[in-house]
């Protein structure tokens, strides 16, 4: 079994909760589908300087509602400490 194989079955047995920051880019967007696709929960968070909110809407199509529901969009700059602290 390839490291990849055990960490995404590990993965699915135990769901955790992600924070993935520029979440509307192209790195984060494919991080969130990714991490949907095995069942997590995910918090994205953007400020949108370079992201796009089509990005997000690409991977809600892409997933389907129901591991769609595992998102939590926050829209703000992880410079910032109240969204930080908003985000856990």
């Amino acid at each position: 079994m390839s490291e990849y194989q055990d960490l995404t079955g590990r993965l699915l047995a135990g769901p955790k909760v992600w924070l993935v920051t520029g979440v509307a880019g192209f790195i984060g967007s494919n991080l969130l589908e990714a991490l949907l696709r095995l069942d997590q929960r995910v918090i994205g968070l953007d400020n949108y300087a370079t992201g796009s909110r089509h990005n997000l809407e690409q991977v809600r199509e892409l997933v389907g509602p129901g591991k769609w529901k595992n998102f939590r969009q926050m829209d703000g700059d992880i410079r910032d400490l109240d969204t930080c602290q908003r985000a856990s």
